[in-house]
């Protein structure tokens, strides 16, 4: 998965859960967005947040993190989304993985990258599972397989349905021998762990009390 792939995958997964989550909870700021009016949006989801709402603060950092919202402050991004993994939003820990070596943690290398994204991928959340997918499609920290990728990205389209054209696309662009690998070989999924276990490993790991 390229740059911009990434980038439009993760606007999908915002569609994909804006309404459903939020429109109960804060219907200015869902309407602003389908108006296209995302600096009204997101000041609507800074009140969500600040009422506790984690997926009020994760869609602060969503807004923040893609140029197409006309934002893209790195920053408040960061703190957006480990707002929303402090308040319990697991989806908000994942996407905070990009933002570890810009949020001052001393300790970050690779490793850090590898432990916390494959903890994340034994909850079987989806953006965990596409965000491993992307690691491996590119080389960033894991070892580039992109077969392993085609992997990762059929089980985000099993997640998501609507997600299941990036795996069409990943195996259309695959070469032969390659696409003949991927589909002799085994993929065995990890078991499943609690969302509280992982947000337990990833403050631990981090260094970081979730309750300040």
């Amino acid at each position: 998965m390229n740059k911009t792939q990434k980038i439009f995958a993760g606007i999908g997964v915002l569609i994909l859960v804006i309404g459903a989550l939020i429109i109960r909870q804060n219907e200015a700021g869902y309407i602003s967005y389908l108006k296209g009016d995302y600096k009204s949006a997101e000041r609507a989801f800074r009140v969500n947040a600040e009422q506790g709402h984690p997926w009020g603060a994760f869609f602060v950092g969503s807004l923040n993190d893609h140029r197409q919202f006309s934002m893209n402050n790195p920053i408040e991004a960061a703190k957006a989304y480990l707002q929303s993994a402090k308040l319990g939003n697991i989806d908000g820990a994942i996407k905070y993985i990009k933002f570890i070596k810009i949020s001052g943690h001393t300790h970050f290398d690779c490793s850090t990258i590898i432990n916390i994204t494959d903890k994340g991928i034994q909850t079987h959340h989806f953006l965990a599972v596409v965000q491993k997918a992307f690691y491996l499609g590119s080389g960033i920290c894991f070892k580039k397989d992109n077969i392993q990728s085609a992997h990762y990205t059929k089980w985000g389209g099993e997640l998501v349905p609507s997600y299941g054209s990036a795996f069409v696309n990943h195996y259309n662009r695959m070469a032969p021998a390659e696409r003949k690998k991927f589909d002799t070989s085994k993929f065995q999924k990890p078991s499943r762990i609690s969302d509280k276990e992982y947000l337990k490993f990833f403050f631990s790991k981090l260094g970081i009390d979730p309750a300040k």
